[in-house]
């Protein structure tokens, strides 16, 4: 059995045990989407994966809950809160003085946000007891260069939108931000 062949039967026995009614043009559909562009190896892979946690009342998965599985993402939050804790990590593992290493322990945006704070000197000398705060800060900050990275405006000044298509690509974005 091909690759391809042995893809195209997973997604079939994953159909019949869904009780799902899948049209053959769908089935073309995830063939063209998940096995030409990612490979059919890696696909079935992928498939095993959610055969593995499938029940008889699980819904057929979609091109894009297959897609998560071949190319996970993590969302602007997970990555934010990760950009605080490496600059609260380099404070006490770094230290002031090394510059160069801080900024490659914290990353680029990591980077961004420490300059946006008063840059490693005043990072590393504020308080212990206050740290929780500035990780709050830090990861807000963090959050708005990285959704920004996203929307094409990297390096950009904020402005505040002209007309009505930049209001609403502002409200999508403010939607990414947690509350």
């Amino acid at each position: 059995m091909t690759p391809e062949q042995m893809f195209l039967s997973k997604l079939t026995a994953m159909a019949k045990f869904t009780g799902a009614q899948v049209p053959a043009e769908i089935f073309t559909a995830y063939d063209r989407a998940l096995g030409e562009t990612y490979g059919y190896e890696k696909a079935c892979r992928a498939l095993d994966t959610i055969m593995e946690t499938l029940t008889q009342r699980s819904p057929f998965p979609s091109i894009a809950d297959i897609k998560e599985i071949l190319d996970p993402r993590t969302d602007a939050a997970t990555e934010s809160t990760q950009v605080a804790g490496l600059i609260a990590q380099a404070v006490t593992q770094v230290g002031p003085y090394r510059h160069k290493e801080f900024r490659e322990f914290v990353g680029e945006i990591g980077w961004i946000v420490v300059n946006l704070s008063g840059g490693v000197d005043a990072v590393c000398h504020l308080e212990m007891r206050d740290m929780a705060f500035h990780q709050s800060l830090w990861t807000k900050l963090a959050l708005a260069q990285i959704v920004r990275a996203r929307a094409g405006l990297r390096g950009q000044v904020p402005v505040l939108p002209e007309g009505k298509q930049e209001v609403k690509q502002l409200a999508g974005l403010l939607k990414e931000m947690p509350k």
